[in-house]
């Protein structure tokens, strides 16, 4: 028989005491303006190569015109816009982190032991992690994920026992994983409603 590894054993924990716990799935706001301009930006200056490239081109140059507008379009959907459209969500018992296709891990609520609501980013150990930058980032020194749409309301949440998180299907051990919401005290709220009634 083979055995379930620890990040689906944890989904299904998380299922079955689902039922227990509070009630309501919220799908958490995020600062999106950033992202949002990002998006604008790159979508009009694909529209711009593109129609340059139909009105101006011929032949081979028209086809690496368009090529190069389909990769612009692609950077802006994946990076950007996706993040904008799958976001965070807190459900009864767990609390669901995305950012896009390229991150998304789903943490049990009793698996979190501290939650904290934050001015400004957390420092990184040493000079690797040091510059935390939009998106996804990875500090190994720290065992942190790193997941920002913006610099504003940011929340640390730190794990009971560090647990394996896939990002871009390489597995790695986190302790923290530190992003943005502006709903920040509902996650608060419902992981001190957890802990309570584990109590």
């Amino acid at each position: 028989m083979m055995e379930t590894s620890p990040r689906v054993a944890r989904k299904v924990r998380a299922k079955r005491e689902r039922s227990g716990g509070p009630k309501g799935t919220i799908r958490l706001r995020s600062p999106v303006l950033t992202n949002l301009a990002i998006t604008i930006a790159f979508l009009i200056l694909a529209a711009w190569i593109v129609a340059s490239d139909l009105l101006f081109l011929r032949g081979s140059e028209s086809l690496i015109g368009l090529l190069i507008g389909a990769v612009v379009i692609l950077i802006a959907i994946v990076f950007f816009m996706l993040p904008l459209l799958l976001g965070n969500v807190l459900t009864g018992m767990t609390l669901v982190i995305r950012y896009g296709i390229q991150f998304s891990e789903e943490i049990p609520l009793y698996e979190i032991e501290k939650v904290e609501l934050m001015e400004r980013l957390p420092a990184s150990s040493g000079f690797i992690g040091a510059g935390v930058k939009l998106g996804v980032t990875y500090s190994m020194l720290d065992k942190r994920f790193t997941v920002l749409r913006s610099r504003r309301g940011i929340v640390r949440i730190k794990l009971v026992n560090d647990i394996p998180v896939r990002n871009l299907l390489i597995p790695r051990m986190v302790n923290e994983i530190v992003f943005d919401t502006l709903d920040g005290d509902k996650i608060v709220k419902r992981v001190n409603e957890v802990k309570s009634e584990a109590e």
